[in-house]
């Protein structure tokens, strides 16, 4: 099928699978800050497996996932926020608590 051995082992390693199991194992960017923040997240998570009146959307991975994978995918989203701030310049808004307040009419 191939003329050498070495264009066989071009092809595999040129495989999609490949490429994709190379690029899933790789860590991209600065390691402290990534540390920084799976640590904080794993605060976060922390507290909140034991408060009732935590954000449901913590609540919900962490019935699902397990707590270290939960921390990372927390730290995935904060990250996210910080650069859609950086890049556009933006100021953090903090989402609306979610108790309702009576209204007295």
């Amino acid at each position: 099928m191939f003329a050498t051995k070495q264009k066989a082992i071009d092809f595999k390693d040129s495989a999609p699978c490949a490429r994709r199991a190379a690029k899933s194992s790789r860590k991209s960017g600065n390691p402290e800050i990534r540390t920084l923040l799976v640590v904080g997240a794993t605060a976060v998570l922390r507290v909140v497996r034991n408060d009732a009146q935590a954000q449901p959307r913590l609540k919900a991975l962490l019935a699902i996932r397990p707590f270290k994978v939960a921390a990372v995918a927390q730290a995935n989203k904060t990250a996210r926020t910080i650069w859609a701030l950086l890049n556009k310049g933006g100021t953090y808004r903090r989402p609306a608590p979610l108790a309702i307040a009576a209204v007295a009419v």
